[in-house]
């Protein structure tokens, strides 16, 4: 468990947990207590509700609230295209129910001095700004 976060108004904390970790990423979930019961908090535009945060030299993805308790979250990030620019993008969702629905998106494509100038590029990761507690993660 990464710990617990305020990400929106409602009583009770957001339970953040690393799934599994690549080479260069981690990927989290976030879960919430409903009626006594461990539920998922789905993402759909990212399909198996996974957001990837952390990176290596080629790419680094984020994720953060972007104002605390408003449950309005920032996913954001930006990769090499191999050439000399980034490919950037960032994504605004709104926290409904028990889903995390995209209510904007940017992107560019920035040179290599300017990739990741994004406010949600804070450490530790994730959710910086809006973790209550951070937990010690377990293998």
């Amino acid at each position: 468990m990464n710990g617990l976060a305020e990400l929106d108004a409602r009583r009770g904390l957001a339970i953040v947990v690393t799934v599994h970790e690549g080479a260069s990423t981690a990927f989290g979930q976030v879960f919430r207590l409903k009626q006594g019961a461990l539920t998922k908090i789905s993402i759909p535009s990212l399909g198996d509700g996974e957001f990837a945060y952390e990176g290596s030299v080629g790419h680094f993805d984020v994720i953060d609230c972007a104002r605390l308790g408003s449950g309005l979250i920032w996913i954001s990030g930006y990769g090499w295209d191999g050439g000399s620019r980034y490919v950037q993008g960032r994504a605004l969702y709104r926290l409904e129910n028990q889903h995390l629905v995209q209510v904007r998106h940017e992107s560019s494509r920035p040179s290599l001095n300017e990739a990741g100038h994004f406010r949600e590029f804070a450490e530790p990761q994730p959710f910086p700004h809006c973790m209550v507690v951070r937990g010690e993660q377990t293998h």
